[in-house]
């Protein structure tokens, strides 16, 4: 099946990617404007920013997490963070392995209600946050999803069965956590 074809008909049914992109460079914006990181700092939150647009609107559209985006990206990110020192390094990978465990625990329990290309961006998300930025940003993912979810059910908007991107609600989770919560990046 071509990503063409997985596209949705509906358009009603999917999250403008155009939307996700300008909301999520405003969310970037708001950390560094907001937080005032180091220039190296900010630079590396802008690369998780540019990552995290491109992945989530793919996603959105496609429902499609693409491996050959995800994979580079995370090798990618995780090199620009070793400039920051051991300390940091360590705390980005600890993010993303704590991350990528929580997420796959609820991937497999979920029998297919979460897609593991959600597992693989989560895991950059919890690169970007550090070991302490994992669990608050995982809890307001599931909670703003779940509020969408029930949302768009009430409204009749979607059916049960119908899938919703989640790697959006994990992008604004963890730029709301960078915002809310220090990290290594946003100390």
């Amino acid at each position: 099946m071509t990503v063409a074809s997985r596209r949705l008909s509906h358009p009603v049914l999917t999250i403008p990617s155009a939307l996700i992109a300008v909301g999520t460079i405003a969310a970037v914006a708001a950390v560094l404007l907001l937080r005032q990181p180091g220039l190296y700092e900010s630079l590396l939150i802008l690369s998780f920013g540019a990552v995290f647009t491109t992945i989530s609107a793919h996603d959105a559209e496609t429902r499609l997490a693409p491996n050959r985006i995800v994979y580079p990206s995370f090798l990618g990110l995780a090199l620009l963070t070793l400039p920051l020192g051991t300390g940091d390094f360590a705390l980005a990978l600890a993010g993303a392995a704590l991350a990528f465990v929580l997420l796959l625990a609820v991937a497999l329990a979920g029998r297919g209600s979460m897609g593991y290309g959600d597992v693989k961006y989560g895991t950059i998300c919890g690169l970007a946050l550090g070991f302490s930025g994992v669990l608050p940003m995982l809890l307001l993912a599931f909670v703003g999803g779940g509020v969408i979810a029930a949302f768009v059910l009430v409204t009749r908007i979607r059916r049960r069965k119908d899938a919703i991107a989640f790697t959006p609600f994990l992008t604004f989770a963890t730029l709301g956590t960078m915002l809310l919560f220090p990290g290594y990046l946003t100390i």
